[in-house]
């Protein structure tokens, strides 16, 4: 949460025999505080040493509601077929690496068998619903839990592969809850959408939908790229270029699935490629 810069505190202090000295402030927060926000502190210190010459020093504290954040490195989309390890961190708000029990659940929610509809306005109005995708999978109810672990950082920070390649297409919702040493409960969300390069199923019923295994590749090396729709018998048009070099283009047709490209990176595609779908 972001907010401007507000003067707390500011005055003059005398170092102790050893040239030490300590500067204490009340950290005022602006915001309300039932709310859960972090807010960075900036310390200024002016020192005039014995000579008349002066000595700037700026610190930084970040401070919050909470004294713990957690946090795991996982991707909005992955594919099961080439699933990577997921970081957990427990961590104070400065940064400093804390050893916590982390409690990991992981639940599998229940998609919608069509394409959601939203109204592309938000007051009453007579007019058609125009249908559009929505990319909001928070909202989804809970199906099924997949799987609950405790984890402790100290020993273990890291939730397995393993686990993710196991789980079918489909749409997750992975719950991190740990407890501060004041006995609050810390919990933190993520979602993330599962295909299998393996199938052509769509994770969930979507108007589009795009995935990329990597970015950045070298000379011999594939990447994967994924396009899927819900929509059956639907015209897209497909775009590669390097630089101003077209690859490959042309109109195709896909019927309620994913499409996998296989893309080898060639000699002559250093500087990049860069990828276009219109549907």
């Amino acid at each position: 949460i972001y907010s401007s810069e507000i003067p707390i505190s500011a005055g003059e202090i005398q170092t102790n025999e050893n040239g030490d000295f300590e500067i204490t402030f009340k950290a005022i927060a602006p915001l309300k505080q039932n709310e859960v926000n972090y807010y960075n502190y900036s310390v200024i210190a002016e020192v005039t040493d014995a000579t008349g010459e002066t000595h700037t020093q700026n610190t930084h504290v970040k401070i919050g509601s909470h004294s713990l954040l957690i946090s795991a490195d996982l991707p909005p989309i992955m594919d099961s077929q080439n699933a990577k390890d997921v970081l957990i961190k427990a961590q104070t708000p400065n940064g400093k690496t804390l050893q916590k029990e982390i409690v990991f659940k992981l639940e599998k929610l229940k998609t919608p068998d069509h394409i959601i509809k939203e109204q592309p306005w938000d007051v009453d109005t007579n007019f058609t619903t125009i249908p559009i995708e929505s990319s909001e999978i928070s909202d989804l109810s809970i199906e099924a839990t997949v799987l609950i672990k405790t984890l402790n950082t100290k020993n273990d920070s890291i939730i397995p592969k393993s686990i993710f390649q196991a789980l079918s297409n489909g749409a997750y919702k992975m719950t991190l809850t740990a407890t501060e040493k004041n006995g609050l409960k810390v919990e933190q969300t993520a979602f993330v959408k599962i295909l299998s390069s393996q199938n052509n199923e769509m994770p969930l019923k979507a108007a589009s939908f795009f995935f990329m295994d990597k970015t950045i590749a070298q000379v011999d090396e594939q990447i994967k790229f994924s396009l899927g729709t819900s929509y059956k018998k639907q015209d897209y048009y497909y775009l590669m270029t390097s630089g101003n070099k077209i690859i490959e283009s042309g109109w195709q047709k896909i019927n309620d699935e994913i499409k996998h490209i296989n893309i080898k990176i060639l000699e002559e595609y250093r500087g990049g490629i860069s990828l276009q779908v219109f549907f």
